[in-house]
């Protein structure tokens, strides 16, 4: 007789406002020149599933697909580019080696009245943790988490996986892996 494994549910309601302001965030907090589209995206990744991790809910509800170059926010792109479109933020775009990089000037600052004082602390820990680390180092990082590695690619990645990662806080990567432009990474 097969034993049925339950999965816990998890409601999570989507906020945008949230995730926007979760965006300027970051291009406010770690900012610098390995700051990109591909990194950012990864930056909300962390914030979330480790707020998920230790308050069971997430910052922003946003539901995440695992793609070739990482967790990403099904709604990260649309909210990136509405941020561009209303003059929020300004993109530049670099070359870097084998790829373009879009990076990100916020033109306003951060409301964080929007958020509950253990989402500041997540993100700021996040935000120190990750600030020097590349977008290789990164990218790198969420693919030996359990939420990236148990699911197929493109499907959606459950929060309750959260509670399976690895700390890669100070584990040291190579920067030896070639991107492609960070829309090329995005597209589906």
């Amino acid at each position: 007789m097969a034993i049925k494994r339950s999965r816990p549910a998890y409601n999570r309601e989507f906020n945008r406002q949230k995730l926007e302001q979760v965006l300027l965030f970051f291009l406010h907090r770690a900012n610098n020149p390995l700051l990109g589209k591909t990194k950012l995206m990864k930056l909300v990744y962390f914030a979330d599933f480790d707020h998920f991790e230790e308050y069971e809910t997430s910052i922003t509800g946003a539901r995440y697909r695992k793609l070739p170059q990482g967790p990403v926010p099904d709604e990260g792109m649309d909210a990136i580019s509405n941020l561009e479109h209303n003059g929020r933020v300004s993109r530049t775009d670099i070359q870097k080696g084998s790829y373009i990089q879009h990076q990100y000037t916020p033109n306003e600052e951060v409301d964080l009245s929007l958020f509950s004082p253990t989402e500041i602390a997540v993100l700021e820990k996040v935000a120190a943790r990750w600030r020097e680390h590349s977008t290789e180092q990164i990218v790198s990082a969420t693919h030996g988490e359990a939420p990236w590695v148990a699911v197929g690619m493109h499907r959606e990645i459950p929060y309750y996986l959260a509670h399976y990662r690895n700390n890669f806080g100070a584990l040291e990567l190579d920067e030896d892996e070639a991107l492609l432009d960070e829309d090329e990474v995005f597209a589906r």
